[in-house]
């Protein structure tokens, strides 16, 4: 029987929990977050009263991962330095950073950026793909279906 990760973790470690959007099974995602020891974890999130701002916190283990630690994984990273680490994460809670944007600054982009200085967001990157693919296949559609009404009122 393997230990559960949550057993096994190191200050600076880069996590994601899975989450599902608008409670949607069919929409998963994870949520990034790096974890600072002592059972806390920095990532970008919302106060549970208000919903927003989305911004820089410091929450619990279990907070993270809505109760579900068994959800939990490690993302590797090549290297960390963890006093640098730590540095960005106070430097983060003390200026804030730039704005949240699902795309473009998301908790995966924050936990990079935590890790090893520099933002990224693999989850976010294959959506806007995903995104312009969808975009393109919608124009094709409008613009065909203009098409056919276009030849189909020239032969009325």
């Amino acid at each position: 029987m393997s230990v559960p990760v949550y057993k096994t973790l190191k200050q600076c470690d880069h996590i994601a929990t899975k989450r599902y959007y608008m409670k949607n099974p069919l929409l998963p995602f994870w949520h990034h977050g790096v974890y600072i020891g002592n059972g806390k974890v920095a990532h970008y999130g919302v106060d549970d009263e208000d919903k927003m701002p989305i911004k820089i916190q410091i929450v619990s283990l279990n907070t993270f991962c809505k109760g579900n630690l068994e959800n939990l994984k490690v993302i590797k990273h090549k290297r960390v330095v963890k006093k640098a680490c730590m540095k960005r994460v106070e430097q983060s809670l003390n200026k804030g950073l730039g704005k949240y944007h699902f795309y473009y600054y998301n908790c995966e982009h924050y936990a990079n950026w935590v890790i090893n200085g520099k933002p990224y967001s693999a989850q976010s990157k294959v959506l806007h793909k995903s995104k312009r693919k969808f975009e393109k296949y919608m124009m094709r559609n409008q613009l065909d279906a203009l098409m056919n009404e276009m030849k189909q009122s020239r032969e009325v």
